[in-house]
């Protein structure tokens, strides 16, 4: 079964979802949940989705 999918007109309404989730999880929920993310965004930086050097990463300038 395939579920609803992320499109441009609910992205940030998923987003306010998945950080209202977040606040109820308990602390491996929440692990789980950065893990994720930090996959997904490893992900984007490595295809210079955030700059050449990652300087527009939404969790801060990967440049030294």
């Amino acid at each position: 079964m395939a579920g609803k999918k992320v499109n441009s007109k609910n992205f940030k309404k998923v987003l306010t979802n998945l950080s209202n989730l977040f606040d109820k999880e308990d602390k491996s929920g929440k692990q789980y949940l950065c893990d994720s993310l930090n996959y997904i965004l490893d992900e984007l930086r490595d295809e210079d989705f955030f700059g050449t050097e990652g300087q527009t990463d939404p969790r801060g300038d990967n440049r030294d």
